[in-house]
C-alpha cells in the first residue's frame, strides 16, 4: 500500500516470482539520473533495464553511459529504440491533473482506467 521506491517493487516481485526475469522500461534520459535513485544497486540486481531511446538521441553517448553503469553495478542494460512520439508520461499526468482530455495520447481502456482510479489528480499528483 502507498508509494514505494522502484527497488522495493522489484524486491517484492522477485519474492513473489523468484525464477522470473523482470524488465524495467525507462526513458534513456533516466540512465543519467538512476544512480541517484534509492538503492540503484538493488534495481540493477533485480531486473534487466530497457532504456527507450527517443528524441533522436545520439546512441554513442548513451552507449558510453550504459558501459559505465554496467561496470559500476554489473547491470544488464539494453537500449530499446522506438519511433519518436510527441507525448510524454509527464504531459499525460499534467493533462489529467488539469482536467484535460488524453484521448489522443492513450488507448481508450487506459484513459478509462486512469479516470476510474482517479490517478494524477492534483491532490494525488506524484
Amino acid at each position: 500500500p502507498g508509494n514505494t521506491y522502484t527497488y522495493e517493487t522489484l524486491l517484492q516481485l522477485k519474492e513473489t516470482a523468484p525464477y522470473d526475469q523482470f524488465y524495467f522500461i525507462v526513458g534513456a534520459d533516466n540512465l543519467f539520473s538512476i544512480e541517484n535513485w534509492k538503492r540503484p544497486e538493488a534495481i540493477f540486481a533485480n531486473c534487466i533495464l530497457l532504456a527507450a531511446v527517443r528524441d533522436n538521441k545520439s546512441t554513442d553517448f548513451l552507449l558510453e553511459k550504459c558501459c559505465e553503469l554496467k561496470d559500476k553495478f554489473q547491470a544488464d542494460i539494453r537500449l530499446l529504440p522506438f519511433e519518436n512520439t510527441p507525448i510524454s508520461s509527464t504531459q499525460i499526468r499534467e493533462r489529467v491533473s488539469l482536467g484535460q482530455s488524453i484521448s489522443d495520447f492513450v488507448p481508450e481502456p487506459v484513459e478509462t482506467y486512469i479516470h476510474k482510479n482517479q490517478f494524477y489528480l492534483k491532490d494525488k499528483f506524484y
